[in-house]
């Protein structure tokens, strides 16, 4: 498919960051109305059951929609790639996410003694102000900077099968969602384990010590508490009526990839089908690789590798494959530090602000407090 056709095609939007998010931002009232007013959309929505809610959740869906098709514009590059190119390494992209994954765990640590009450830090109000800094990691001014150390102990990591299976899976999709410290605390509360801690972070910690997740949470209780303390809105009377129907999925998680299908044209319907088959492989892609998988990224090589001994064929090749990327991800290394210690001294930074939480966050603020001033006490943070 050629897409230096396409209207969106990147070449053919604003440069300026702040241009195209308002370009974009633009373009998704305008997607969302012309789906809207598209006369198929009412005959599509009358096989699923309607139930009644403070969010009309059909029209969620096609604001969804909406949004779903400026992500695919903002990030066309990339999806382009996927669906013009032949597969091929981005080495890039996995060692800018090894730097990433030192500067969060540190991040991380500072989360858990924050939450002991053990630091005060200055620009952190609530625990979700964590999560924003987590997708924003690059300017993050929490952390002190990358040292040589930690870089080496980052190629150590993936000296190790562990470390080479995680740069081969997880880090071509960035490092922002590792170390969420409600999922991985869940577990733990649950299950009595650790299964969603990161390989990294246990790495990182038998060499620095820790884990700072031992530390007791004391202020999420607290801002619970205020949360549920804040006036509860008038609660209006339910009118549902029984309906048979199934309910229409969730635009993301299943219900999206149907009605793309059949309400965009070709190039929208590549590039979000694309979308949507990485949102599915972050769940289903780890440990799923075939041998022709396998085969097929080494075949692309310039150089031999040694294939290790093993009882079974396809592991001994599954092995080389990782081992072989986490080494060569390794040596790169040494040069996106460079470029790191580069952005460090000018001031620059790579990426755009992560704003996708900032909006929850606020909410979840005026929640705490409304909770707050419901009690008597101060509209403020310090507690």
């Amino acid at each position: 498919m050629d897409f230096s056709k396409w209207a969106y095609h990147p070449s053919k939007l604003p440069l300026s960051p702040a241009e195209r998010k308002q370009f974009l931002k633009g373009l998704q009232e305008q997607f969302y109305a012309e789906i809207k007013a598209d006369p198929r959309v009412e005959s599509y929505f009358q096989q699923f059951r309607y139930y009644p809610s403070q969010l009309d959740h059909f029209d969620k869906f096609l604001r969804d929609h909406a949004e779903a098709k400026c992500l695919v514009i903002d990030a066309a590059n990339a999806y382009i790639e996927i669906v013009e190119a032949v597969p091929e390494l981005e080495y890039p992209k996995q060692c800018a996410a090894c730097l990433d994954a030192i500067q969060i765990k540190k991040l991380f640590d500072l989360e858990c003694r924050w939450r002991a009450g053990e630091v005060k830090l200055t620009g952190i109000d609530i625990a979700w102000d964590f999560t924003h800094w987590r997708y924003n990691i690059r300017r993050c001014k929490l952390v002190p900077p990358i040292t040589q150390e930690e870089l080496e102990l980052m190629q150590h990591f993936l000296a190790t099968d562990e470390g080479a299976e995680w740069v081969l899976y997880e880090t071509p999709r960035g490092a922002a969602g590792m170390g969420d410290y409600n999922d991985i605390k869940r577990e733990r509360d649950n299950l009595g384990q650790y299964p969603e801690y990161p390989a990294w972070f246990t790495f990182w910690d038998d060499h620095f010590g820790g884990p700072f997740l031992h530390l007791p949470d004391v202020r999420s209780p607290l801002e619970k508490y205020y949360r549920k303390q804040r006036p509860n809105p008038p609660q209006q009377e339910s009118s549902y009526v029984s309906d048979d129907r199934p309910f229409l999925d969730s635009y993301w998680f299943g219900g999206g990839s149907g009605f793309a299908a059949q309400f965009e044209d070709g190039y929208f319907g590549a590039l979000l089908r694309a979308h949507f088959e990485w949102l599915d492989s972050r769940e289903s892609a780890k440990g799923n690789y075939e041998p022709v998988d396998d085969a097929k990224i080494l075949l692309t090589l310039r150089n031999p590798v040694p294939i290790p001994a093993h009882d079974d064929w396809r592991e001994a090749l599954h092995l080389c494959h990782i081992r072989t990327v986490a080494r060569d991800v390794s040596a790169e290394l040494e040069t996106a530090f460079e470029e790191y210690q580069f952005y460090l001294q000018t001031g620059l930074h790579t990426g755009e602000i992560c704003e996708d939480w900032d909006e929850m966050i606020a909410a979840v603020k005026e929640q705490i407090l409304d909770g707050r001033e419901a009690c008597g006490e101060p509209r403020d943070f310090d507690f």
